[in-house]
């Protein structure tokens, strides 16, 4: 829960599990500091940060996602596994206009100089209106940080 403008919202929590190595802890920690600083329609908006109070880690405040992700969405879309309760139909203008907003949020990322690495259906977010929201950054990387980016098959 969360006020704003007086009225309470939904909002998504995200906290690390206790016991986690340092590795994943900063991974977290610099999923903050990128979060924080992008503001784009289809980039999941990043509404708080509670650091007080939560032993090791702080929890990430997200605004909240309606339908979840793009992947449980599109699989309650195929037509033999769609039940009577899955109350979104996509149609092809859907699936389109879902593209299009996630080519536009990767668009604004290439121009904040960032590379998402971990780019794919489970990491894209639906809200009311099919609004379409890419998420968790913490394999996203500055692109700056070395010449160019390469391909690892050990990642």
């Amino acid at each position: 829960m969360y006020i704003e403008d007086g009225e309470p919202q939904q909002v998504a929590v995200k906290v690390l599990k206790e016991g986690v190595s340092n590795e994943i802890r900063e991974d977290f920690e610099r999923e903050v500091e990128i979060m924080s600083a992008f503001d784009h329609d289809n980039i999941l908006k990043l509404t708080g940060v509670v650091t007080k109070n939560v032993e090791e880690s702080p929890y990430m405040i997200f605004e909240f996602m309606v339908h979840g992700d793009l992947a449980v969405l599109l699989r309650k879309n195929d037509p033999l596994l769609r039940t009577a309760e899955d109350s979104i139909i996509l149609t092809k203008a859907d699936l389109f206009d879902v593209a299009t907003q996630i080519a536009s949020g990767m668009s604004y990322l290439t121009s904040q100089h960032f590379v998402h690495r971990d780019i794919a259906t489970r990491n894209c977010l639906v809200g009311e209106g099919l609004v379409v929201k890419i998420s968790d950054f913490g394999m996203a990387r500055d692109i700056y940080t070395c010449d160019y980016y390469r391909v690892s098959t050990h990642g």
